[in-house]
């Protein structure tokens, strides 16, 4: 066979054969079906390869024209948004006094609003630690988070703001990144 006998209805039939893990093609390999995204990158591939084959004058028209590709739904990862409930925090943060007697306690009062503010606020880790005493306006945490790159505004509530009213800022106004030598960086948390 030559790559004119490959037509459009050709095409339609190995582009359906992706998604079809019992596809004749696939009986001696371990292939599986394909996912929808996959579908459309292998779908590309051999657009440009078609493309090729029409600038070498093989082939007079492109046989991946015919697909129409159709987005699928997006499965649902989790039914609900799933968060500790008050009990389940104070527990958590109940359970450094009772577990790390070894930390000070300022350092567990540390860990503690950091565990507050990012309970509160939503923020991820790697913006968190990176709060500087200047970020906060009364009781509102004024930031710009890494994955996004927008300004934020997000409210403290009483029981974080307290606990972080208890902290010493370290060098650089940060609340819970602590340069602990010259080489440190606070892109070493990014």
């Amino acid at each position: 066979a030559s790559i004119k006998s490959f037509d459009q209805d050709a095409m339609q039939a190995f582009y359906d054969a992706w998604a079809d893990p019992k596809a004749a093609y696939k009986e001696d390999t371990k292939w599986t079906k394909m996912s929808n995204g996959t579908r459309k990158r292998s779908l590309k591939t051999m657009s440009l390869f078609f493309e090729r084959c029409m600038r070498r004058k093989w082939i007079t028209e492109d046989p991946t024209l015919i697909i129409e590709v159709t987005a699928e739904p997006r499965k649902k990862t989790r039914e609900q948004v799933k968060y500790l409930t008050r009990e389940q925090m104070k527990k958590v943060v109940d359970a450094l006094d009772e577990n790390y007697h070894q930390m000070s306690d300022y350092n567990k009062t540390r860990l503690k609003a950091l565990m507050l503010l990012m309970r509160w606020t939503g923020l991820r880790i790697s913006d968190a630690v990176k709060v500087k005493i200047e970020d906060i306006k009364g009781d509102v945490l004024l930031v710009v988070t890494k994955k996004t790159k927008a300004p934020v505004q997000l409210p403290i509530p009483v029981e974080a703001l307290e606990m972080i009213q208890k902290l010493a800022p370290y060098d650089g106004g940060y609340l819970f990144w602590n340069r602990r030598s010259e080489k440190s960086s606070i892109t070493t948390v990014e």
